[in-house]
């Protein structure tokens, strides 16, 4: 699978998200149905849980056991010219630029509080952020793809980001960017 010349980016986009869902939960299932969830890995994840919390985290494990497989995807793709990235969940994609300036090369997903997040066990195509960019070279010179927790962890995004200068400044400095 690979963008059409003729659509361009845009049709390549909106079809990734439902290939990568689908294949995703026919290996979960497939998962499933070899090993299926015991009382005990239930009873180990509900005393994990809150009291506050307990009924609704068994009410989404009986009608949708995938839960437990809860995933997080980051994935960026550079080919010739062109960079996409894509994001489901936690985590973050930063750009540094030619300036050393970090920025959100997919923007964090804002809609969720504290720890709640989208997943790949109850995605929807809308759940997948995505974004194309032409000419990487220039667009950025380092890249870091953060699994989640790191930037919440700081107390603000500006700390966060001073972080992704650090190790923009320091692959610099040993040539690895």
């Amino acid at each position: 699978m690979s963008p059409d010349p003729e659509s361009g980016w845009e049709g390549f986009i909106d079809e990734l998200p439902l290939r990568i869902l689908a294949a995703w939960n026919e290996r979960v299932d497939d998962d499933l149905s070899e090993n299926p969830v015991t009382n005990e890995e239930v009873v180990g994840l509900l005393e994990r849980t809150s009291s506050g919390e307990v009924m609704r985290v068994l009410g989404h494990i009986v009608s949708n056991h995938r839960i437990i497989y809860g995933a997080t995807m980051l994935a960026v793709a550079v080919v010739q010219n062109h960079c996409l990235a894509m994001h489901v969940g936690d985590g973050d994609i930063i750009a540094v630029d030619g300036e050393g300036n970090p920025h959100w090369l997919v923007e964090p997903d804002r809609r969720f509080v504290g720890e709640e997040t989208a997943s790949l066990c109850v995605a929807e195509a809308e759940d997948f952020r995505c974004r194309v960019t032409v000419d990487p070279q220039v667009a950025f010179r380092f890249l870091m793809l953060a699994t989640d927790g790191y930037a919440k962890s700081f107390r603000t995004d500006e700390l966060f980001l001073g972080a992704v200068r650090d190790y923009d400044a320091y692959f610099s400095d040993v040539g690895v960017a």
